[in-house]
């Protein structure tokens, strides 16, 4: 299979495993300091496709999994919110699925949010998830961000982790 063959079926069957298992603690590695914690998403019951014509991001949606109706959104390939025990929001969880260990962080969606959301949401953990094979995981460093004359306000911005999914795992989901 060609690379960019396998790197689109694994965002597809990744998003169907990211979805499947809402309802269990992800275990997320930081790459910046290998620290591991634990990602609740059980408050997500569906998915939500957007357009990036779309100016205004729906805040109400926050039991949702974001997905662009675009393929080609650069910096990311999902989001969804972490929320409080009082179900408010304080995070952004952004979602980009790899099979290559190195590929670089094109910003600018992430900075259209910011742009956004700045005033008000800059309390909130923004983190970026790396969704990797599990033969990646172990290995799979802090990605660059692009381009790099912003790459250290980004760095301090955004935190970057990562989850390996084996194989079973997706497929299995591919049959929820």
């Amino acid at each position: 299979m060609f690379k960019p063959t396998a790197g689109f079926v694994f965002e597809v069957m990744g998003h169907k495993y990211i979805v499947a298992n809402t309802k269990t603690l992800f275990t997320i590695r930081s790459l910046s300091n290998m620290s591991s914690e634990d990602l609740d998403l059980s408050h997500v019951s569906g998915v939500h496709k957007f357009s990036l014509h779309d100016q205004r991001v729906d805040l109400e949606r926050v039991n949702q999994y974001h997905r662009p109706l675009a393929t080609n959104v650069a910096g990311i390939d999902a989001y969804a919110f972490e929320v409080s025990t009082n179900n408010t929001i304080c995070g952004i969880v952004f979602f980009q699925f790899r099979i290559a260990m190195g590929h670089p962080i094109h910003y600018v969606f992430i900075n259209k949010l910011w742009q956004m959301w700045h005033r008000d949401y800059r309390h909130w953990t923004w983190k970026l998830v790396f969704v990797v094979t599990e033969e990646n995981e172990r290995d799979f460093e802090e990605q660059q961000w692009k381009p790099s004359s912003g790459a250290n306000t980004w760095k301090g911005r955004v935190s970057q982790y990562v989850i390996g999914v084996n194989a079973g795992a997706l497929w299995e989901a591919m049959h929820t």
